[in-house]
């Protein structure tokens, strides 16, 4: 998708928020068709700390009480042994109890699972930790940009069983010019004006690089190009208005920044598996 391209007449109505929602026993297994009884899932989180030992048991205790932090740690399998409760609130979960034995391929939509799982399986094999990289895709579909930490959780006899994932808001640290503080202002651009016809050379000169400079800081920081993360921005929007309102395909697709509508839906269906239309009927079936 051109960032260059038109996309009509740059006018960008107030996005409805999400209805709350309860996810109930049902709907967590909604992807996966995947189901984990809470017996098997206290087995799995039993076998997990043992392996672990008592420093992880600290750990999961620590987490609990740092405020705007989440929390997650999974087993070599990406199954969830534990979450804190600011993620849990802030995916939209009741309980441990509903997420304990889960993948993130049973619990998200597949491209968000997708990197949840990616991150894992990268540390997983590697044994190297991702330290406080950026990302722009998170569970409560914001445009919002958070800083991630992966780091391997080692067994007492010093092998490999899974993941700890923490992350938080970066909008607290990307001030700084460690984070390139003209490359948040351009993302920050992007996130209120993603419906206008935003160029890659527009947004270069606001960072004040060339435009060969900017695509590689962009890139350096959010490990997409700004075609990919524009794309990513207008998809989340229209998953938004497509659950949200009863506003037609081709309406929502100009709202957002698409002149041309075969153009949005093979966006859409490359970012989620499904057209806009499917999108919309299996959100509704729900």
């Amino acid at each position: 998708m051109p960032v260059d391209s038109a996309t009509g007449n740059g006018r960008r109505m107030p996005v409805p928020a999400p209805p709350a929602t309860t996810i109930d026993m049902k709907n967590r297994t909604r992807y996966s068709g995947r189901t984990v009884s809470p017996a098997q899932a206290a087995e799995i989180r039993r076998a997990f700390l043992k392996a672990a030992g008592p420093s992880f048991a600290t750990m999961v205790e620590f987490f609990e009480t740092i405020p705007e932090v989440a929390f997650v740690a999974k087993d070599a399998q990406g199954r969830i042994v534990h979450m804190n409760r600011y993620n849990l609130e802030l995916c939209g979960w009741r309980s441990l109890d509903d997420v304990l034995g889960y993948t993130s391929e049973d619990l998200y939509e597949p491209d968000q699972a997708a990197v949840y799982a990616g991150r894992d399986r990268e540390v997983m094999e590697t044994g190297i930790p991702i330290i406080e990289r950026i990302y722009g895709f998170v569970a409560d579909r914001s445009t919002s940009l958070n800083c991630v930490t992966v780091r391997p959780i080692s067994s007492t006899s010093g092998r490999r069983i899974g993941t700890a994932t923490v992350y938080w808001r970066a909008r607290r640290t990307l001030q700084s010019e460690f984070w390139y503080g003209p490359i948040r202002k351009a993302v920050s651009y992007l996130g209120d004006h993603y419906a206008e016809n935003v160029t890659v050379a527009g947004l270069a000169a606001m960072a004040n690089y060339s435009v060969a400079q900017f695509r590689r800081r962009f890139h350096e920081l959010m490990h997409q190009s700004p075609t990919e993360y524009l794309a990513d921005v207008r998809v989340n929007v229209a998953k938004t208005l497509l659950k949200t309102t009863d506003r037609s395909v081709s309406d929502i697709a100009a709202e957002i920044g698409f002149f041309d509508h075969s153009h949005f839906i093979r966006v859409f269906r490359k970012a989620t598996g499904l057209t806009p239309l499917a999108y919309r009927r299996s959100r509704a079936a729900r």
